[in-house]
């Protein structure tokens, strides 16, 4: 599961919950927004509604979290090293096991590392 398809999700159970939070306008804003009666959009198309829906989501809900926290708060050990599309080969894992290192010592040696991270390709 990646992080977009969870926190979409996330926001879907976010919506049915009436946008429940401590902004009670922020829920009128989006209820505005939607035509019940013709089950459509009045003013902004769904790509753009999705994309506020996601903000405030993040914003209020998650409390604006670094994008690392976030990826943190869903996925872990080898899960979150899946969801950052990080593939060890076994002898690294070995090897970073060894020296009695878990998740952090993977993301130490990727700040520290410039082999290593260009080995897997991690420049971005």
């Amino acid at each position: 599961m990646t992080l977009y398809s969870l926190l979409r999700s996330k926001i879907s159970a976010w919506r049915v919950s009436n946008y429940k939070s401590d902004f009670t306008a922020l829920s009128e804003i989006f209820d505005f927004n939607f035509d019940s009666k013709n089950q459509s959009f009045r003013f902004l198309r769904k790509a753009q509604f999705e994309a506020l829906e996601t903000y405030w989501y993040l914003r209020i809900v998650e409390r604006n979290p670094h994008i690392f926290d976030l990826y943190k708060k869903y996925f872990s050990n080898r899960d979150l090293l899946d969801a950052l599309n990080i593939k060890l080969t076994e002898e690294d894992w070995q090897q970073i096991a060894l020296n009695g290192g878990g998740l952090n010592a993977i993301f130490k040696k990727i700040v520290e590392d410039d082999d290593f991270v260009r080995k897997y390709r991690l420049e971005a």
